[in-house]
């Protein structure tokens, strides 16, 4: 029996397109890992809400052995974990992301976690790991072939020297 458009439900936002989706599958079903992985980010306004949808898409992945999704899911948390200065919780989350990045190619992904690896790296003051990851994002920026990481990886290096800068000339008044 085919349904009129008119008796569809209209949906106003990504977001709540999702949860609507999410209420058309099975709860423990691979679909409903990628649609809870969606809702990461989007929920990033409500640090409970983004988590609760980090935790049931990791689990439906490991359940599932869904590397990729699992991988989106640990980077979209690791994204809200650095919002939210979670610096430690973003850090393991990137780093278990970029472990998958072997097994899965997913160069956007892989791109995010190093950029968000970098920024939280230089908030705790570790210049020479960010560098590292820097450099990585450079590899995996270029097969996104999406203008906005190289752009993003170009932005880290910049920030990255003035910072070596400023630490450099301090160095010099001693």
């Amino acid at each position: 029996m085919a349904t009129a458009l008119s008796d569809l439900p209209i949906v106003t936002s990504g977001l709540e397109f999702v949860e609507r989706a999410l209420t058309l599958v099975s709860p423990d079903t691979i679909e409903a890992e990628w649609l809870q992985a969606r809702l990461i980010f989007p929920r990033r306004t409500d640090y409970g809400h983004s988590q609760e949808a980090f935790h049931h898409a990791l689990s439906i992945a490991r359940q599932q052995q869904a590397q990729s999704v699992e991988m989106k899911a640990l980077v979209a948390a690791g994204c809200v974990d650095y919002h939210y200065s979670n610096h430690a919780q973003s850090l393991e989350r990137n780093l278990q992301a970029i472990a998958l990045a072997q097994f899965v190619n997913l160069p956007v992904e892989e791109s995010h976690a190093r950029y968000d690896l970098n920024h939280v790296l230089y908030a705790m003051g570790n210049l020479e790991e960010a560098t590292l990851h820097t450099e990585a994002m450079l590899a995996a920026a270029k097969r996104t072939r999406a203008h906005i990481w190289h752009a993003r990886t170009t932005g880290c290096q910049c920030d990255l020297k003035q910072r070596q800068k400023g630490l450099a000339d301090r160095q010099d008044l001693y």
